[in-house]
């Protein structure tokens, strides 16, 4: 057991390292972990202090060292016990924490206690895929209205796309062969035009909904999203739609008290479609729980 660590940058000898690296030498302990190879930075004697505190308070139940992940790895080697790293997960926590802390990672206290990482790994047994069950995952797409074209493919289920190249000679003929048209799959819905765009929002304005940001980004934000990729902002969208953006960049919760007032049905229509008063129209004081206009 170790009682102090060595710097390698100024020959040093230190209990714990990190802080004398951030001080002294302005390093990031990881770079200098990266730089010279080690795993950790501090003393054993530090480590089993500290451990030995948190289990007289009841913080943990072993003190992992060294010679004591080593040694607990041979004996579950003896005993023919798995080593792989996702059943002790499950079973031995403590050991494969222990082991990451001392050694950096499960398969540098493997190759520490001279045992070969590669033996020791869980290798998933390959699905015995058929065509049946390539036509039968590829029903269970459609019925769950997941895409089918061949980049939706790579990117959620590469092993069905594979074996269906395999088994039927292509993924057109797989889906043909499932009983769907490959031109559907294909397709991708329609791009919208700035027209649709426009007609949407004056649709929401007729429909008497908020054309703030914030709430088309929660109500509709396929509109939001085509609005900016057609216009370069929802400000743009506005105007290209005829509506002014000072009166529709806030919603009516965000406008100071004094500002809020109660408007007949009339002046409030005219608001909403024009973006203005009427001549003529004076402001009323607000009252107790005023109501914006639209």
């Amino acid at each position: 057991m170790n009682d102090r660590i060595q710097c390698r940058l100024c020959g040093r000898w230190f209990i714990n390292l990190a802080s004398h690296l951030t001080l002294r030498h302005k390093m990031p302990p990881r770079g200098y972990k990266k730089r010279f190879g080690v795993h950790k930075l501090w003393a054993d004697s530090l480590r089993l202090s500290a451990g030995s505190r948190a289990v007289d308070r009841g913080w943990g139940k072993t003190i992992w060292t060294d010679e004591r992940v080593l040694d607990e790895i041979r004996a579950r080697h003896r005993r023919k016990e798995p080593l792989a790293i996702a059943p002790l997960r499950e079973s031995s926590l403590g050991l494969v924490a222990g082991a990451a802390k001392c050694f950096g990672s499960w398969s540098k206290a493997l190759r520490a206690a001279g045992l070969d990482p590669s033996e020791h790994r869980l290798v998933a047994e390959p699905r015995p895929w058929s065509r049946e069950l390539v036509l039968r995952g590829i029903r269970a797409r459609a019925r769950r209205k997941l895409p089918l074209h061949r980049r939706a493919m790579v990117r959620e289920d590469r092993s069905l796309l594979r074996y269906a190249d395999l088994l039927f000679g292509s993924w057109g003929h797989a889906i043909t062969a499932a009983g769907l048209q490959y031109s559907k799959v294909l397709r991708r819905p329609p791009r919208v035009s700035p027209e649709d765009v426009v007609e949407r929002i004056l649709r929401r304005l007729r429909e008497g909904k908020a054309l703030n940001p914030s709430a088309v980004l929660v109500d509709d934000n396929h509109l939001y999203c085509a609005a900016r990729s057609r216009f370069g902002s929802w400000r743009a969208a506005l105007t290209a739609a005829g509506l002014p953006w000072r009166n529709h960049h806030k919603s009516c919760r965000a406008l100071s008290p004094p500002l809020r007032r109660k408007a007949p049905a009339q002046e409030s229509l005219h608001i909403f479609v024009h973006g203005s008063m009427p001549r003529g129209a004076g402001l009323r004081p607000a009252k107790r729980g005023p109501a914006c206009a639209p």
